[in-house]
């Protein structure tokens, strides 16, 4: 005999930053909310741990300095920001391509600034919430970042570096299949381009799980992944893979793309969103840290870091500041993580320090104290970076993602406007949470 299931008024699966988003308003407005989450702890894609006794942070980190749902939430929960970079490290450092420092040539850098321009000029001119509208639309959807640079004569200098800056450093997906109107939508929602990751989560991003972790109380089930879920026109019900069940009137699915297409839903979404999960895919990413005892780069007038490449040491910065000792940061994404991960554990250290003491231009003066990699697309709750769009994909699903399934919401990063950012994780789950109550 199946299990008589425990009844709420919202479900939550997933407790990253959407889902959390979603409870802690619910719950704030007397809303019977239950959070359930695969993982043993809350935050999803953000999480911080340590490195020799340095903080780290394994997932995202950076924010824009800019008044938003996630914003709000984090001065209600009283967790500060601090800057996202040391005072004595510049935004941007050297540029190694290739093996090798470079100095791009002024034309390569003339087009990377015309292509930022144009990303600006085309995201002031349409709506977020609807991109897919925009004047051209299918023209600058059916444009990539490398065929924009390649329309204005753009070489293989320049093609480099638009890769190792967009592609590399932040979007984990090369530049020859990025949709130039998708990162202008993107763009849209957010601040100043001086405001942009400027800040950090202080005392690390595993601050704001744990102040969310204590407001919702005992509103949380950690450990328990959903197998799948049936709904109807009275409610939901999840099945777990111990085998209990929870009911509820309303259910919001704040998961990543990779698990939200694993997850079985009876009966099925529209055919729209099928086909959007089917075809929309994250980028690829691994992150690695190193400490030391000694921030040692900060004063060294022969180390070239922070460094942007095209190596498997991706773009590399300072870790969390404020802390004895310092920990260098290398993100790696698009084709660089893709040949790292074909790597075992121990190939993969030695690439990203062979390629970290070349960013430095020469052998670390102190040895590391440490090393840590974490691979995102290796970890089944979450099965990839997030959610890039390729060419053509945005015009064709629009909002596919985001239409409710009967009494189920879906949130998550994923289906918000700016779809690979914290603050669009949390606009998404602020959404779901609206939603929710108005099918309560």
């Amino acid at each position: 005999m199946r299990p008589t299931p425990e009844k709420h008024d919202v479900l939550v699966v997933g407790g990253g930053i959407s889902g959390l988003t979603a409870a802690i308003d619910l719950a704030g407005r007397g809303v019977d909310v239950q959070v359930v989450e695969a993982r043993s702890r809350l935050g999803g894609r953000i999480a911080t741990d340590d490195v020799a006794g340095l903080p780290v942070e394994t997932g995202g980190e950076f924010l824009d300095a800019v008044d938003g749902p996630f914003a709000r939430l984090l001065a209600e929960l009283d967790v500060e920001l601090e800057p996202a970079l040391h005072e004595k490290q510049p935004e941007r450092g050297a540029v190694v391509i290739g093996g090798r420092h470079v100095r791009p040539p002024a034309r390569a850098l003339e087009l990377v600034g015309a292509l930022d321009a144009e990303i600006e000029r085309v995201s002031s001119s349409l709506n977020p919430e609807r991109p897919w509208d925009a004047e051209r639309a299918d023209v600058l959807d059916a444009t990539s970042l490398a065929g924009w640079v390649e329309q204005q004569g753009g070489d293989a200098d320049a093609l480099a570096l638009v890769e190792a800056m967009y592609a590399v450093g932040g979007s984990t997906v090369p530049t020859a299949q990025m949709s130039l109107l998708a990162m202008a939508a993107k763009q849209a929602r957010r601040g100043p381009p001086a405001s942009r990751l400027s800040r950090r989560i202080a005392g690390g991003a595993a601050a704001f799980a744990i102040a969310a972790g204590d407001r919702l109380e005992q509103r949380v089930l950690l450990g328990a992944p959903v197998l799948g879920l049936e709904h109807g026109r009275d409610g939901v019900t999840l099945e777990l893979r111990d085998g209990r069940r929870l009911a509820a009137r309303v259910a919001i699915v704040a998961v990543p793309l990779g698990p939200a297409r694993a997850l079985a839903i009876s009966p099925l979404p529209q055919q729209e969103r099928l086909a959007a999960l089917a075809a929309l895919r994250t980028g690829h990413v691994v992150k690695a840290h190193v400490a030391f005892a000694t921030p040692w780069w900060r004063e060294s007038e022969t180390a070239f870091l922070p460094a942007i490449t095209d190596s498997s040491c991706g773009a590399v910065y300072e870790g969390p500041i404020g802390h004895p000792g310092a920990a260098l940061t290398c993100f790696v994404g698009a084709l660089p993580a893709m040949r790292l991960l074909r790597l075992p554990a121990a190939g993969r250290v030695a690439a990203v320090l062979e390629a970290l003491e070349v960013a430095a231009g020469g052998a670390f003066p102190e040895p590391p104290l440490g090393m840590r990699i974490d691979c995102w697309n290796e970890q089944p709750e979450t099965a990839g970076s997030y959610l890039v769009l390729r060419t053509g994909e945005l015009t064709t699903h629009r909002d596919a993602l985001r239409t409710p399934t009967g009494r189920v919401v879906h949130a998550g990063a994923e289906v918000s406007t700016a779809p690979s950012f914290i603050a669009g994780a949390a606009e998404a789950g602020a959404r779901a949470a609206v939603l929710a109550r108005e099918l309560l």
